[in-house]
């Protein structure tokens, strides 16, 4: 994931996501996705925190075409050990930022009241644009959201980098690990089984390239909202 540098992205009229990425050649790679949403686990006493963030490829509508099923991708994540919450939320919302992620999928329960409280008031001093949480599907079934990363990974419908800690994870899973806490010891799981039972749950996107032109007024220059890479460092 590390060579996956977003220069710069875009929402198109369409409410899909464009992202220019740097490549070795002067010229940008475009890609485009349906939607991209992030999954955080919040850090406990046995547990760091960790977010994913996470893409499903856009599939231009064809009526003459059978239905396909788009790939979901993991753009970036993150970890850390540290004790203050700032250092997370600073590097996960510039990563927000930068990949044009709106959503992010969590547990937000009684017990995480303090830290939901604690980014929304990150968010309001530092006039955050992107990041608004959300509860995640199936919150309380952790075996249901690893059963379909698992049936995902196993068809090919998601791309895990082999780097990346949940990937190591899902690999070495056994039943025995979700007698516990899986949520705790399992927590890169834990964040990418939010995001990825969001976008299952969502469906893909149902809006095609025939409203162009219903939309064409309503966005600067005709076509995309525009967020170049940056960060506040």
């Amino acid at each position: 994931m590390d060579d996956y540098i977003v220069l710069k992205s875009e929402l198109l009229y369409n409410q899909t996501i464009q992202h220019h990425l740097k490549t070795d050649s002067d010229k940008p790679e475009i890609v485009r996705y349906d939607s991209i949403v992030c999954g955080l686990s919040w850090p406990t006493p046995e547990s760091p925190a960790y977010y994913v963030i996470v893409a499903r490829d856009w599939i231009a509508p064809d009526k003459f075409r059978k239905k396909d099923v788009a790939t979901v991708r993991v753009l970036a994540e993150f970890e850390t050990l540290d004790l203050g919450l700032e250092p997370l939320f600073r590097r996960m919302t510039d990563d927000l930022s930068q990949h044009w992620c709106d959503d992010i999928y969590t547990d937000m329960g009684e017990v995480w009241e303090g830290h939901v409280e604690a980014f929304r008031e990150y968010s309001d001093t530092h006039d955050i644009e992107h990041g608004y949480l959300q509860t995640a599907p199936y919150i309380e079934n952790f075996q249901l959201g690893l059963s379909i990363i698992i049936d995902w990974h196993s068809a090919g419908k998601i791309i895990i980098p082999d780097n990346m800690r949940a990937f190591g994870q899902i690999k070495n899973v056994s039943r025995l690990d979700l007698l516990e806490s899986p949520e705790v010891s399992l927590f890169a799981i834990n964040a990418l089984r939010f995001a990825v039972c969001a976008l299952h749950k969502s469906g893909q996107n149902v809006y095609g390239d025939d409203i162009q032109e219903m939309l064409t007024d309503l966005t600067p220059g005709g076509y995309a909202y525009s967020s170049p890479n940056k960060s506040r460092g």
